[in-house]
């Protein structure tokens, strides 16, 4: 079962899952996104980047991160080869 949890930390879910996977941007692009498409002021933005936890805390604690910093072609290259790298792992098991 895959599960998509943008708060996944912050509402303390992450022992429901097997793994954890982390998609990620630097935090100028995540500001930058809020305010393009979710027309939210800078301010707003910041405010509710503020209110999660810290990305450095996320990425210590996920077993997989996609970098999203980048156009949409680099990004499902980037969650193709890790779900390969998943798939690969779970038959393993």
């Amino acid at each position: 079962m895959i599960g998509v949890v943008p708060l996944l930390y912050e509402k303390s879910m992450e022992g429901d899952f097997d793994a954890v996977l982390l998609v990620d941007a630097p935090l100028d692009t995540r500001i930058e996104r809020l305010v393009s498409k979710r027309g939210l002021s800078d301010d707003e933005a910041r405010a509710v980047a503020a209110a999660q936890l810290p990305a450095e805390e996320k990425r210590a604690r996920a077993d997989f991160i996609i970098d999203n910093d980048a156009d949409i072609p680099t990004l499902e290259r980037r969650a193709w080869e890790t779900w390969k790298e998943i798939e690969k792992l779970s038959r393993s098991q």
